[in-house]
């Protein structure tokens, strides 16, 4: 096995290598060239810290903002667009009350890791993991849409700002 944490580390690996390996994305912003992707031997594959209803970046913020009840957590196929491919795995759990974009943060990576050590055996085999029935859905959330919640109109209303403030005002994403 080999660990990479920068893209630079991961396009310096030689296609030999790439074609006997198994890539695994985990909580990671890094978007993988369709190279990179298609030479890859035995599948990549994303742990995404956000349910399927939020797919892209930031999911924790749009959750918050949002006033969701539930969060999770999701693996899938790694394509060429972000948060696309099949889905072989989720979990899902309830937002407590009262949770911060952090605290809802570190419920989704503590749920990233069980969800990694129950899929961990298999995807130490060659075969590709077995998509569940479930798709991706809502909106995809980006960096630019992100910025654009923060850039607050003046007409904004009181409960809209509050909601801004707590699920985007104390970040280290912008």
């Amino acid at each position: 096995s080999r660990w990479v944490e920068t893209f630079a580390e991961l396009q310096a690996l030689d296609d030999a290598t790439l074609a006997r390996a198994r890539l695994i994305a985990f909580s990671t912003d890094v978007i993988v060239p369709q190279a990179i992707l298609d030479a890859v031997g035995y599948g990549a594959y994303n742990f995404h810290p956000g349910p399927p209803n939020y797919p892209g970046w930031g999911p924790g913020h749009f959750a918050i903002y949002e006033q969701a009840g539930v969060f999770g957590v999701t693996v899938h196929v790694m394509h060429r667009q972000v948060d696309s491919g099949p889905i072989v795995g989720v979990e899902m759990f309830v937002i407590p009350h009262g949770t911060s974009v952090a605290r809802l943060d570190q419920l989704a990576f503590a749920a990233l890791v069980r969800i990694f050590w129950n899929l961990a055996q298999p995807l130490t085999r060659a075969a590709p993991l077995a998509a569940l029935p479930v798709v991706w859905n809502g909106r995809k959330t980006t960096r630019r849409r992100h910025q654009e919640i923060r850039e607050v109109p003046i007409t904004v209303s009181k409960s809209d700002l509050e909601r801004r403030i707590e699920a985007f005002g104390q970040d280290d994403n912008g």
